[in-house]
């Protein structure tokens, strides 16, 4: 434990650091206490950590990776200045960066967790990066963006860190966690919402495309990512989101592609089991219709999302949260409360709209659940295929097996084919977005998007992850149609099923994944998940220059 937090503060003050040496940054007051406190716990150099044995001879333990923070305080308010920051990175590197990659967390951390949550990924990055750069005939000069978020609330840890006295809040810190996990589990909702906020910003500066100007306040990642495309030393800009850390990259990226300003730089949008519906892309802001969501994902070239059947926190979980807390509809309502201009005012107002959003969410999951449920019947009789190729009999089958598919229980099966446990609402995470409407009625912004191998299997995962020597020879394409966002099923790579959310955090794991084989080789490529999540990343955004 020792050993991880202090793997977690070097990172945390090495993002103070920058290649050609320190550089200052402005961060709240707790981040920048826990700098000083722990200084003397921070060595000259990165220790790089246990990691796959067919990387060793290409990592250099004294690298650090060229990154910026941009930190969002529990009110969504940037609170650093990343684009001071990312200015004198680039005024002091004289050859440009090639590919810029801006990323976000998921949900359930705090500002100062979210921090360190980076750490596996940077070192691992920072580790292969020569042997990227050579897989790229030299052209890679790589450079992270780090999206930290308010993501969690935890109360009483807060309150006992606070008013205890020194000591006793750490003996009483694992019982008020424990007490912390339903008021973890029901702001959910509100953590959807902060998300939306920290990528459009509040909605008085969302009709901004540069949020609001002369100050930080309202400042977007949306708005951050088109200020970063306009660099003159940013070549091609990558967005990387996981969890409600996706729908945050995902509402940018739209934001960031929006209008005929817009620039052509940003190239990807990689989503890891993103905790959002489409639905949840249609927010308040004046000239942006659904139809605009469409046209600003069509200037992405690369759209993937990666999804497994493991994951709970995005299937079962989600479906089940969205029944007294729809997340559009707590968007909307959310909106229309800030417009109030009085803040007594606009108090009561929001306890009236806390209220009625569940009323409307339940009537809208009710209404939903009654169209989906025969439709999902007839859709499970005419293609589930438990009993084989679909016929007579095995329609006769599958029309019983329908309420009852206990096989879902212990093997991985596509989100269509759950039968009565199908949600009515469920995220992309667990459905990927072709088998997220299959069967059903569906109006959402991103339906024209699935078409002709947008659908990819558990095999064409394993090879985006297993290596980063891609190449025409895999029979891989590039991925960059504009018109598709891929679907990647990763059920056999994140494959945890025992904790509470299952497999939905396995993509920062060092857990090896012993099932990846690759093509040539006859004996098992041992990985850790956490190289497979890094892997993949640089397969689909930069290699992709070399197929």
């Amino acid at each position: 434990m020792k050993k991880q937090r202090s793997g977690a503060l070097r990172m945390l003050a090495l993002g103070l650091v920058t290649a050609a040496g320190w550089h200052s940054i402005d961060v709240d007051k707790a981040v920048h206490n826990v700098v000083l406190e722990h200084a003397s716990l921070l060595p000259d150099t990165i220790a790089t950590g246990p990691q796959a044995d067919h990387v060793d001879e290409h990592r250099d333990a004294t690298s650090t990776l060229p990154h910026v923070w941009a930190i969002y305080n529990d009110d969504s308010d940037l609170i650093n200045e990343p684009l001071a920051d990312l200015q004198g990175l680039l005024a002091a590197n004289a050859e440009p960066f090639t590919d810029v990659f801006v990323i976000s967390h998921g949900w359930n951390f705090t500002t100062q967790t979210g921090i360190q949550s980076y750490d596996r990924f940077l070192h691992n990055l920072s580790a292969k990066r020569e042997l990227m750069r050579h897989s790229m005939g030299g052209k890679f000069r790589p450079l992270v963006v780090c999206i930290s978020w308010a993501s969690v609330s935890q109360p009483l840890q807060s309150v006992s860190a606070s008013v205890l006295p020194q000591g006793l809040d750490h003996l009483v810190k694992p019982f008020a966690a424990v007490l912390d996990e339903p008021f973890h589990l029901l702001s959910s909702w509100n953590e959807s919402n902060r998300a939306l906020l920290a990528a459009v910003g509040h909605i008085d500066a969302r009709s901004e495309p540069w949020g609001q100007e002369g100050g930080n306040l309202n400042f977007g990642v949306g708005s951050l990512v088109r200020r970063i495309c306009d660099e003159e030393k940013v070549e091609r800009v990558h967005m990387v989101g996981h969890s409600f850390g996706a729908k945050l990259i995902t509402l940018s990226a739209i934001k960031a592609s929006h209008g005929p300003d817009a620039s052509d730089k940003l190239q990807s949008l990689v989503l890891f089991n993103p905790a959002f519906h489409p639905r949840e892309l249609i927010y308040d802001v004046e000239g942006m219709k659904k139809a605009d969501i469409a046209v600003a994902l069509l200037k992405i070239p690369t759209k993937a999302i990666v999804h497994s059947s493991w994951d709970y926190a995005t299937g079962s979980i989600f479906g089940a949260s969205q029944i007294v807390g729809n997340a559009a509809w707590i968007q909307w309502f959310r909106d229309g409360v800030d417009e109030v201009p009085f803040p007594p005012l606009r108090y009561l107002v929001g306890g009236v709209a806390s209220i009625a959003q569940i009323g409307v969410s339940m009537v809208d999951w009710l209404g939903y659940t009654a169209v989906f449920i025969p439709c999902d019947w007839w859709h499970h009789v005419t293609t589930n295929d438990s009993f084989g190729e679909p016929g007579v009999l095995t329609g006769a089958l599958n029309a019983v097996h329908f309420f009852a598919p206990l096989d879902v229980l212990w093997q991985p099966v596509a989100s269509d084919k759950l039968g009565l446990f199908r949600p009515t609402y469920q995220a992309l995470g667990r459905a990927g977005l072709d088998n997220h409407s299959t069967g059903r009625p569906a109006h959402h912004p991103l339906l024209s998007f699935v078409g002709e191998g947008s659908q990819r299997g558990s095999e064409d995962f394993i090879k985006m992850c297993a290596h980063i020597h891609m190449k025409k020879a895999d029979g891989l394409p590039r991925f960059d149609n504009p018109t598709r966002i891929y679907s990647f099923d990763a059920s056999d790579v994140f494959d945890s099923w025992l904790s509470a959310a299952g497999s939905h955090g396995d993509l920062r794991e060092e857990a090896a994944v012993s099932t990846v084989n690759i093509p040539g080789r006859s004996d098992p490529y041992v990985l850790e998940k956490i190289d497979c999540t890094v892997n993949f990343v640089f397969n689909m955004t930069a290699a992709r220059r070399r197929l």
